[in-house]
């Protein structure tokens, strides 16, 4: 068994760092004289847990791995013992945040595919130690011999010569032009400088809002060359602060994705840790014939439960694969139920209108509209089932779809009156588990539903005329 690096310290120290930040501050401004003893106390203690999580780690955690897997031990003065075997370990993730950077080590997450397991995390590895835990893990999972293949590398290790991976997609300035608008980013610039403008105001003297406001509406044709400027340039940096750097390559039997501006990160998944995808896309998205894909892993947590391998690409591509990922997976669903959504138009659209003629209220009219589209592109869904998968669609401008096995849902609940259509609500997983409803649904697809949820090997036959 081996001990982590002394550069763990170091890493633990940044961390603290970090967090001791707010503590310095109030202390140098000072507590009033009734909380002085009070905080003193605190900052005492808070100095002595510090010291203990400085070196707590580094002096009781013991690793080992090989060519039969990982073996973790942790705590004192009792011990958790994990051993895993490569094949329980759905995905390998790489990080390099700024001390792991500074200091030319690896944070290394093991997403350990057993139900309720945590993840094991090992930082402070040496660039040799995370290449060889993630060529020992791409050899275990590879769908041929590990003799009759290269080895996974590491993560900085080129793959050019690999035959068994290929670059898949790799994030341009084209793209991030693309994501910054199609993603809707460009919209969030008027609270960002709304909120920009109210932080600047609280530091120096500048014009009141309702006087901008006014000169704004007065110079309306260079507000709006403005604001379009702003727009682009806030879209883009949102999208290279998110997608700068991506790079998604197809290795043997999975993905391997890398990112990031300032910290590096690298994720790989094999595809029997797949539980489903989950395709977007939104208006000028299916205007130009794209759509983004994301994949839904088994047994992560939080932003590890989802991992995007195509942030935007043409609609062939994705479906290309989707083939890969699910084999045998239709996309075809039950007709959606309109009454639900037209009578939700109806009656936002009449509210909306009642408000106008009232009393002109035209604001408030047109976030009632806003809100009445919404809820009736929401309300337009619809669930299938094709090849031993569950299928969800909803909405008709902003359209989203999902392609699940059927162990991916966690509940199912139906609601009707008397033999009338039936309302179904499920809750599925996505980067947090996902409530998705549909009205006017089938009683024979919530049979089937239901069926496949409680026998996930059954299959049925979908009809999309049913």
């Amino acid at each position: 068994m081996r001990r982590p690096s002394a550069a763990l310290v170091a890493v633990r120290a940044w961390g603290i760092g970090r967090s001791a930040v707010p503590v310095v501050l109030a202390s140098v401004i000072g507590p009033p004289e009734y909380l002085r003893t009070l905080w003193l106390i605190f900052v005492v203690v808070f100095a002595i847990i510090s010291a203990y999580g400085l070196f707590f780690d580094w002096l009781t955690i013991r690793y080992r791995m090989d060519d039969e897997g990982l073996v973790y031990e942790s705590g004192w003065p009792s011990k958790v013992r994990s051993q895993v075997g490569w094949r329980e370990v759905d995905a390998v993730r790489v990080d390099q945040d700024l001390p792991h950077r500074l200091l030319r080590r690896y944070k290394v997450t093991v997403a350990v595919g057993a139900e309720q397991r945590e993840s094991i995390v090992l930082a402070a590895l040496s660039r040799q130690d995370a290449d060889l835990l993630g060529r020992l893990h791409g050899e275990a999972t590879a769908t041929v011999p590990s003799d009759e293949h290269p080895s996974v590398p590491g993560p900085e290790e080129s793959r050019g010569d690999n035959s068994e991976s290929h670059p898949l997609y790799r994030a341009s300035w084209r793209d991030h032009l693309v994501i910054a608008f199609t993603y809707g980013q460009f919209i969030l610039v008027v609270p960002f400088l709304i909120g920009g403008y109210r932080h600047v105001a609280e530091w120096i003297s500048v014009p009141s809002e309702d006087d901008v406001a006014l000169w704004l509406v007065a110079q309306l044709p260079v507000t709006i060359a403005a604001l379009l400027v702003c727009a682009f340039l806030y879209g883009v940096a949102r999208s290279y602060l998110r997608f700068g750097g991506y790079v998604v390559r197809v290795i043997d039997g999975g993905y391997e994705v890398r990112f990031g501006v300032l910290e590096c990160s690298t994720r790989r998944v094999q595809l029997d840790a797949v539980l489903g995808v989950r395709i977007d896309q939104n208006p000028l998205m299916a205007l130009l014939g794209m759509a983004s894909l994301r994949l839904v892993l088994r047994n992560s947590h939080g932003e590890d439960q989802t991992l995007t391998i195509l942030p935007v690409a043409r609609m062939s591509m994705v479906e290309e694969h989707l083939r890969r990922i699910l084999p045998g997976a239709v996309m075809t669903t039950d007709r959606p139920g309109w009454p639900v959504p037209v009578a939700v138009l109806v009656l936002g659209g009449g509210a909306a209108s009642g408000l106008m003629i009232a009393g002109r209220h035209w604001a408030m009219a047109l976030l009632l509209l806003i809100l009445a589209l919404w809820l009736a592109n929401r309300w337009t869904a619809a669930w299938g089932q094709g090849g031993g998968y569950v299928v969800f669609r909803r909405g008709v401008c902003f359209v989203r779809r999902y392609l699940l096995r059927p162990e991916a849902i966690r509940s199912l609940s139906t609601w009707s009156l008397r033999s009338g259509p039936v309302l179904v609500k499920v809750v599925v997983l996505d980067e947090s588990p996902t409530t998705l409803f549909a009205p006017c649904t089938t009683r024979e697809r919530v049979t089937a539903l239901g069926q496949m949820v409680l026998d996930p090997d059954a299959r049925f036959v979908t009809d999309p005329d049913r």
